[in-house]
């Protein structure tokens, strides 16, 4: 088990508010964790602000306190995005406790803005967010809380900031990719990878049934790239698709050398 020693200010008893709609940084978070899992020591969180990370963490169920250490929830070799995305998933789908209920709408707020409406961007985040009711959300949503929500999302590779107060819900094929490599096996069909695998990180279904967009044009970019093949090949591709669940998915993991794209 890992674990890391707590510092007198760091004890949860002492009152550190565990919450993830906070003012944290990804590079910040990413680091935080990864100092946890290495057990590198506790003087690491003595900078400014280093609470919000630790609290964030808490809040996702990627640590937890337990005699006075913090302590990894898993230990799998799995990379940091998906492990939180699957946290965060996890208290969307009520598998995991939430410490505060509105936590169960952060990443809940990708299906409810995006994938179940079927659409890539939204211009005012905060507007569309305190417009539509949530079971999770007593009070509104604010402006600074939206703002970071944009940039951890954007961090995660679930899009990128668009505008003052926008976001666009593109999953980046990196993120995708890093998916396909957890799947456990390097073919079959595209709906049974999506239900089986793909879920346990992020929402892909919309209000209808259909593969969002924002998907679609994911797995578009992963077949111009050469990294997965679908078969039969859909033209001129996935969007708009009447039903591409039952497509043949492989994921092509002997690429030449220097043609492999970049984020591999």
């Amino acid at each position: 088990m890992l674990y890391l020693r707590l510092s007198s200010s760091q004890r949860i008893s002492g009152g550190m508010p565990q919450m993830l709609f906070r003012n944290v940084e990804g590079t910040r978070l990413e680091s935080t964790y990864n100092a946890i899992r290495a057990q590198t020591p506790t003087a690491v969180f003595n900078k400014v602000g280093a609470e919000s990370e630790i609290g964030f963490l808490a809040a996702a169920r990627l640590i937890e306190e337990c005699d006075g250490h913090w302590v990894m929830t898993s230990d799998d070799d799995v990379p940091f995005a998906l492990r939180l995305l699957q946290g965060l998933r996890d208290l969307e789908l009520k598998k995991k406790a939430a410490e505060d209920e509105v936590d169960r709408c952060y990443l809940g707020l990708v299906a409810e803005l995006f994938i179940l409406p079927n659409r890539v961007t939204v211009v005012d985040l905060l507007t569309e967010a305190n417009r539509r009711p949530d079971e999770h959300r007593s009070d509104r949503l604010t402006l600074p809380q939206m703002q970071d929500w944009r940039r951890i999302m954007e961090y995660l590779g679930v899009g990128h900031v668009t505008g003052e107060r926008g976001f666009s819900c593109l999953y980046s094929p990196r993120l995708v990719a890093a998916i396909l490599q957890q799947w456990g096996q390097s073919a079959g069909l595209l709906g049974d990878f999506l239900h089986s695998r793909f879920s346990a990180y992020l929402p892909f279904e919309t209000a209808d049934g259909k593969l969002a967009r924002t998907v679609c044009v994911t797995f578009d970019e992963l077949v111009e790239d050469g990294v997965i093949e679908l078969n039969p090949r859909p033209l001129p591709g996935l969007v708009g698709y009447a039903n591409p669940y039952p497509l043949h998915l492989k994921f092509v993991t002997l690429r030449r050398a220097g043609h492999a794209p970049k984020y591999l």
